[in-house]
């Protein structure tokens, strides 16, 4: 919960900052029959320039 949080939190100062419309990606995968992974993105400011694997 504390992800899509912080997620949120960037999207809205993105709208205060009148930057392009935000938004929130969840893409998930099964890894095997045990693991899911789960990815969360944002378009918000704090999120940016930094590279996730």
């Amino acid at each position: 919960m504390n992800i899509l949080t912080n997620a949120i939190d960037a999207l809205e100062q993105t709208i205060d900052n009148e930057l392009p419309l935000p938004n929130i990606t969840i893409r998930t995968s099964l890894i095997d029959s045990e693991w899911v992974k789960i990815a969360i993105t944002d378009t918000g400011w704090e999120c940016q320039n930094i590279k996730t694997t």
